[in-house]
């Protein structure tokens, strides 16, 4: 965290959220509370790169982030992990919390070979603890029903002596799921993978990764808010997370990404008219029904947290549905 002392709010105090998707696969998300303006906690959340295009840089670039507060690697596949050695080098330092997904570092020898060299470079990184030079990461493994900020300073912001504190909960991955898989010696790297709350202010915040529905259909309803803010909807709004929406009436932003390769054809429409059915927007990076002309698609929402009001920006292939 940037200070530990409570930020004084004048006028303005906003979250903003970037959902990145690509031509075919890729996601990426970045994450901005603002207090006035200025950028008070910065987090991504996976990373992607196409064509030489790698949206998150930019952005991080454009709002003058130096090092980012904390990164989620939400699960070891390539359409969630290209661009990460970029990430590292310039955005994260010893001060940046780091969550990987629990166990997912025993099985990387059944990931990409991109995706070994960042478990090989966090690996080596422990090498360097107490040394003078040089950065140490901060790195912790989650499973399910965590406080991922435990461990961290509080982000403390003050409106008219009305305190705002940022709290970010894991439910997944299933720690029973992946204990199994592992004594089988089995590995799913979507089972594998992260999912958290954030709540701020009377805002709720669910980021799914590519949670699938053996791992929704452990939830208990009462970790699952039933009224949301923001979704991400799960795993590129394929069927096989569908799941999700036995847990959710009601949701203002609902946001997907893509993943077009193969035999898969995500997001599949039949997902999407569910989510329209509980969502107030429902938007995705790509188009499912068009032309998608450039390599990308940007969803910006902005949450106004003190008039409780949220306003969106598409950029490239994004469209409202």
């Amino acid at each position: 965290m940037k200070s530990k002392l409570p930020y004084i709010v004048n006028k303005n105090l906003q979250v903003e959220i970037c959902t990145i998707g690509y031509k075919a696969i890729g996601e990426s998300i970045v994450l901005f509370v603002k207090v006035d303006s200025n950028i008070v906690f910065s987090a991504v959340i996976d990373s992607y790169c196409y064509n030489g295009v790698n949206k998150t840089i930019e952005i991080l670039k454009n709002n003058n982030v130096e090092t980012i507060d904390y990164f989620c690697w939400t699960h070891p596949d390539d359409d969630h992990s290209k661009g990460l050695d970029e990430l590292f080098n310039d955005f994260i330092d010893e001060n940046t919390l780091i969550n990987i997904p629990e166990n997912a570092e025993i099985n990387s020898e059944k990931c990409s070979d991109s995706t070994i060299d960042i478990f090989n470079m966090l690996k080596a990184n422990l090498g360097k603890r107490g040394a003078k030079s040089g950065k140490r990461y901060k790195v912790y493994t989650v499973s399910d029903f965590k406080e991922l900020l435990a461990n961290e300073d509080d982000l403390e912001i003050l409106y008219n002596e009305k305190q705002y504190c940022l709290e970010i909960k894991s439910i997944a991955p299933n720690s029973q799921l992946i204990r199994d898989d592992f004594l089988l010696d089995r590995f799913c790297k979507n089972k594998h993978s992260i999912a958290f709350i954030i709540y701020f202010g009377n805002n709720v915040f669910l980021f799914t990764g590519d949670i699938e529905n053996p791992t929704i259909k452990q939830f208990k309803r009462k970790n699952i808010p039933s009224s949301l803010s923001y979704l991400k909807i799960p795993h590129h709004g394929s069927k096989g997370s569908d799941s999700l929406l036995e847990y959710i009436d009601y949701i203002d932003v609902s946001c997907v990404t893509s993943y077009v390769r193969g035999s898969s054809r995500n997001p599949e429409k039949e997902v999407l008219d569910r989510y329209q059915e509980v969502s107030k927007k429902v938007y995705s990076s790509y188009n499912i029904e068009g032309e998608n002309n450039d390599d990308f698609g940007i969803i910006y929402t902005t949450f106004d947290i003190l008039n409780e009001l949220h306003t969106t920006k598409l950029e490239g292939n994004a469209c409202l549905l």
